[in-house]
């Protein structure tokens, strides 16, 4: 019974400090909060962990409270290390960094020398506590050193349980369901050294697959066709940018579409391209925009989530090789599907992030009204870079249209309603609104763009169709089918039929180059994928 209380003082002051820790890192990190699901895998670890290194008194509580506070104090460390190392490279740290943890010397012997200071500090006070423990028992247990032999061992055989891929790998994968979209909900939901475990046994999977698909670093890049024609290109993406005119048996009483866009689209609708997804997963739309590749998903689900900033073969990357400045402006917040580092990888040299450029305008929910992204970015063009001699390729990401299709409704009230069989179709009514507004939206940035810059190449497009189709709810096409279009200066091209989005870059480039470029057939687009990946998964 003496036992059991001693360790309940352990469990309760590791509870308290690091409910204390999870909340106040709120103020430093994105990845603080506190979960239940933490009690799954993280907390009985590190406390299983804490316990092999507590030496409690008998019957002492305030020294038991210290032993506790001794015993977490490296597992505090670690937590203060994790989250430093997630500042500054934007990412979980991996077990496989340890092999560069020499590599900071290079840059940083003071950042170094920190690091091997706090881990050896934070191990003192459990290394005076062990001692004295031997001290005080040495002459009243003479089965001590058998004891501590076992604690050590038992050290041992659960650090051979914890670095073992297949034990971790096999619990995280029967008790936790860690998201493929965001790190920082995989973090907050089960914790710092639970992510570390997942994402180190992801990268170990990554790097074993690319070797088994022997990847050929002589991978030609198709893009890299001599540009003649320096036109500054404009690539939008928009969430769930759907034509509701296209969800069947629904009537409306005005049409969604803003009644100027008809001078744009030339009196007919949108055309259709072909994305990978449907109903989420942006980042497999944008992958094969920019790298004119089909997003497989054969080496993770998300191939962004493969990408460690090295550069890769992309529509950027052959643009820069011309003088191009590239820019993306992304409406999400760090690190929306490992977005700090595939942006990188992809070759853009600039990443302006709505959480830390301030854009005026409406927001709903941290996503920010599309018209009024679009003239904040064509604004800032303007000022910086139109009109210079070096000419830019811009990507935007705007994401307004996501679930559950809010807007400012005393700024863009309702224009029209919505009906399936006489019946109100609120949802369908709530999208086709915010659809209404949107096109007015790109309308007045098309029309700006084109006294601003009229020989530019603009593509507006969805990422995908929102997740509303369902056995009551009908489209008109298939669920991966989604509207685009595309400027040539002031000419509109229209394709005869729909195209796949990994075709859209050879089609820019083929502006450019002033000669078609010819999409590459299923056996080199797959050389290229995974050599994409294989380079992309290497350190810049």
């Amino acid at each position: 019974m003496e036992q059991i209380k001693k360790y309940l003082i352990l469990i309760l002051t590791f509870i308290v400090i690091f409910s204390v820790y999870e909340e106040l890192s709120r103020l430093w990190s994105e990845c603080g909060q506190l979960s239940a699901r933490l009690f799954l895998f993280e907390y009985p670890l590190l406390i299983l962990v804490g316990s092999l290194f507590y030496f409690p008194t008998k019957g002492n509580f305030k020294k038991n409270v210290i032993a506790s506070l001794a015993a977490i104090t490296p597992i505090i460390a670690a937590y203060i290390l994790f989250d430093s190392f997630y500042y500054f490279r934007h990412r979980t740290f991996r077990f496989s960094d340890l092999h560069n943890i020499l590599t900071i010397r290079d840059f940083s012997p003071t950042l170094l020398a920190g690091i091997i200071a706090l881990t050896v500090f934070s191990f003192l006070p459990i290394l005076i506590l062990f001692f004295k423990d031997i001290k005080d028992k040495k002459s009243t247990d003479p089965n001590i050193a058998q004891k501590v032999a076992l604690r050590f061992l038992l050290i041992i055989i659960l650090f051979f349980l914890i670095f073992s891929p297949s034990v971790i790998s096999l619990y995280q994968k029967k008790t936790l369901e860690f998201s493929g979209w965001s790190g920082n909900q995989n973090i907050e939901t089960y914790g710092r050294i639970a992510s570390i475990f997942y994402y180190s046994q992801q990268s170990a999977n990554i790097t074993t697959r690319l070797d088994m698909f022997n990847h050929q670093n002589s991978v030609k890049n198709p893009l890299a066709v001599e540009v003649l024609e320096k036109r500054n290109v404009y690539i939008i993406i928009l969430e769930s940018f759907i034509d509701p005119q296209y969800i069947q048996n629904v009537s409306f009483t005005k049409s969604p579409l803003y009644e100027k866009i008809p001078d744009i689209l030339g009196n007919s609708s949108f055309d259709v391209a072909i994305a990978p997804v449907y109903g989420g997963g942006t980042a497999q739309s944008e992958f094969e925009i920019f790298c004119g590749v089909p997003a497989l998903a054969k080496i993770d689900s998300i191939e962004f989530n493969v990408f460690n900033g090295r550069e890769v073969n992309t529509l950027v990357t052959a643009l820069k090789k011309y003088g191009y400045l590239a820019i993306a402006s992304i409406a999400t917040k760090e690190n929306f599907y490992n977005g700090t580092l595939a942006y990188k990888s992809l070759g853009f040299d600039q990443l302006r992030l709505i959480d830390k450029v301030d854009i005026p305008g409406e927001k709903r929910k941290d996503y920010i009204f599309d018209g009024d992204l679009l003239d904040q970015n064509l604004e800032y063009l303007q000022t910086n870079y139109l009109g210079a001699k070096k000419p830019f390729i811009t990507y935007i990401l705007g994401m307004y249209g996501h679930m559950p299709f809010e807007r400012d409704k005393t700024r863009h009230p309702d224009v029209l309603q919505a009906y399936i069989s006489n019946k109100p179709a609120y949802e369908i009514e709530q999208i086709a609104n915010q659809f209404y507004h949107r096109t007015k939206g790109i309308y007045d940035f098309l029309m700006k763009l084109r006294a601003a810059d009229p020989s530019a190449i603009v593509l507006v497009i969805a990422d995908h169709l929102p997740p509303v189709l369902n056995g009551n709810t009908h489209y008109a096409m298939s669920d991966k089918e989604n509207i685009f279009i595309l400027l040539d200066g002031p000419t509109r091209y229209q394709p005869t039929e729909p195209i796949h989005y990994f075709e859209i870059p050879y089609l820019i480039m083929g502006m450019l180059s002033g000669h078609q470029i010819k999409t590459p057939n299923a056996g080199e687009l797959r050389n290229m994928y995974f050599n994409i990946l294989a380079t992309g998964n290497q350190q810049p």
